[in-house]
């Protein structure tokens, strides 16, 4: 069949709405269903077979079933059209905001080969597939339970949801609370032969969590691309919360091509343990200063600091920026993801006399960025983004903040911490 070419489609909205990802990118997921990229997880953009059935590893499905399912070439299309489907939803809502999407991200990252796949994607969205990007995410062994967090991602998790009332808990984990209790995909020899038949075109691999450096699997993939010969060409990337660092890890880092390091910090000190338990602190800033002076020795070529920000942090995040500020490679300027889900923790549920509070504080790390060089415009961009999420909403649902306050108590009284030990701010709200 032939080709579809640029010309076919309104360079307009291509522009708006195209994606390289779902041409080039291969996303495995916590249970090791296939899924559109990471972006969209929270917007169901799980790859279905011809049976409306999520794939999955054990399904021991080919790249070129996966990538040309006629979900995926049905999504190409819609890309090529002009149209978000549901799952780009939130690179969406960051472009309405004026933020930088990882959509645009991954476009400027890989300019010199869109205009050939899209003249190769035939007409009814089929392509031939090579996997350039893989995303790993190894399941649910993970050292924290942070409180945004549940056991599909962290089987520390699982104890608490029979704790906590259900009425503050996600509902689509309670029925499956007991398949997060093992993780049979990650110990199958089918996970290693697609791994293995994915290196040869692979130039970018990552992996997320759990918690990946915590994670035999992801040691044993390194160890595979070495053996195989591509360690050289690939570049390795990592979510990791960095209260693990070993020399193992290190010292197999110094044979890959690079390595780029996405932090999970989501405050400075006592709050992001309070937010991220049982971590510490002092482990963190350890492993963090050490990294920001010896990168060079392991192939580091980036570290940035992820925030996801939500009602526990907006109001401290200039201690953040501010602790940044001291450090020489890692990036000064923390690339902050609003929190989404639970939404009882989202930024929606800000009391009004917060909120501008908060778009205050904000205000004023803007104008201390100004000032300084060589902060990427994309991470003042989700500032912003940040600040435009926190309008005031006439229409604010008071129940959420009530949820919110009963979550915290319950988690809080669980694992022996104290939400206005943190956040002070909250006192006069909840009395």
């Amino acid at each position: 069949m032939q080709g579809v070419t640029i010309s076919k489609f309104d360079k307009e909205k291509f522009g708006k709405t195209f994606c390289v990802l779902p041409w080039i990118h291969s996303f495995i997921n916590l249970g090791g269903e296939h899924q559109v990229c990471c972006t969209g997880e929270e917007f169901s953009n799980y790859i279905l077979d011809e049976n409306n059935k999520r794939m999955n590893v054990l399904d021991n499905k080919s790249v070129d079933d996966v990538m040309n399912s006629q979900y995926m070439k049905d999504f190409r299309l819609k890309l090529l059209a002009g149209e978000f489907p549901n799952a780009c939803t939130r690179c969406a809502v960051t472009e309405k905001n004026d933020g930088i999407s990882r959509r645009c991200i991954e476009n400027d990252q890989y300019s010199e080969l869109v205009e050939d796949l899209i003249e190769e994607t035939k007409e009814d969205g089929e392509i031939d597939p090579k996997i350039i990007h893989s995303d790993y995410r190894l399941g649910n062994i993970c050292n924290l339970k942070c409180r945004m967090c549940n056991p599909r991602a962290t089987k520390k998790w699982i104890k608490d949801y029979s704790i906590l009332s259900e009425d503050v808990l996600p509902q689509e984990f309670l029925s499956k609370i007991d398949s997060y209790k093992k993780s049979p995909w990650l110990d199958s020899e089918i996970l290693t032969d697609d791994f293995r038949k994915k290196l040869p075109t692979m130039t970018r691999l990552h992996f997320g969590g759990g918690e990946p450096l915590y994670n035999p699997k992801m040691l044993e993939m390194l160890r595979i691309s070495i053996e195989m010969g591509h360690a050289h060409k690939l570049t390795i990337s990592y979510n990791t919360n960095l209260t693990i660092l070993n020399n193992e890890i290190l010292d197999l880092w110094k044979q890959f091509k690079s390595v780029k390091l996405l932090i999970s910090i989501d405050g400075f000190g006592e709050l992001n343990d309070y937010i991220r338990p049982p971590s510490k602190w002092g482990v963190i800033d350890k492993n963090l200063k050490f990294l920001d002076t010896h990168h060079a020795d392991y192939n580091i070529e980036e570290i940035i600091v992820s925030t996801t920000v939500q009602i526990n942090n907006v109001l401290h995040l200039d201690k953040l920026f501010n602790y940044l500020c001291d450090f020489s490679f890692v990036e000064r300027c923390p690339n902050l993801i609003a929190l989404y889900f639970p939404q009882q923790l989202s930024l929606i549920t800000l009391p009004k006399p917060l909120t501008i509070l908060a778009k205050f504080k904000i205000d004023s790390i803007l104008e201390k960025i100004k000032k300084q060089d060589g902060v990427q415009e994309y991470m003042i961009q989700n500032l912003r983004q940040i600040r435009e999420s926190l309008k005031i909403r006439e229409s604010q649902d008071p129940k959420l903040f009530k949820k919110f306050v009963k979550f915290s108590r319950e988690y809080d009284n669980a694992n022996g911490l104290d939400l206005l030990s943190v956040n002070p701010e909250f006192e006069k709200f909840i009395s």
